[in-house]
């Protein structure tokens, strides 16, 4: 729950961290249902269309060239779903949102119910920890990220 009311580096920083990160994680989202999508549809068609049964007229031979190109876009789309684990990182983002949530609304109790002082001690000793965690975790997920860029042919 956001509260705009809220002025402490700490919830800002939180705030914009899930900002961040749930941006990468309707990008993912998005990707993975363009993908899924994308997958049902051409093995939809490929499907019907080996079941066209072709006229002796050579015409009707565009079928078979059809089917072929069809069935290696699906092969090409698969490879780059699998290439960029695109529904491993949908789902990390989703997790890490739900952690730093989890801590941007205990900041926000705690802002409500203590003084300055004894908010700023829980951060501390609770709360910065679970965030540094957080964050090394996110940190190891974009070099994981680079790496693989770097990694692929044509990059370097």
């Amino acid at each position: 729950m956001k509260d705009k009311s809220i002025s402490h580096p700490f919830y800002l920083q939180i705030q914009r961290d899930i900002d961040r990160v749930e941006k990468k994680s309707d990008k993912y989202r998005n990707a993975f249902y363009t993908i899924r999508i994308g997958l049902i549809i051409i093995a939809s068609i490929i499907t019907i269309a080996s079941g066209w049964k072709p006229d002796p007229d050579p015409v009707s031979s565009w079928i078979f060239n059809l089917l072929l190109v069809l069935g290696a876009l699906t092969t090409a789309i698969t490879a780059l779903d699998t290439l960029f684990q695109v529904e491993t990182k949908k789902n990390t983002y989703k997790l890490m949102l739900v952690e730093l949530r989890e801590i941007r609304s205990e900041v926000v109790f705690y802002h409500n119910k203590e003084d300055e002082k004894a908010l700023q001690s829980r951060i501390d000793e609770h709360l910065f920890p679970k965030y540094q965690i957080i964050m090394a975790y996110s940190k190891s997920l974009i070099e994981k990220e680079n790496d693989s860029k770097e990694t692929k042919p044509g990059n370097g």
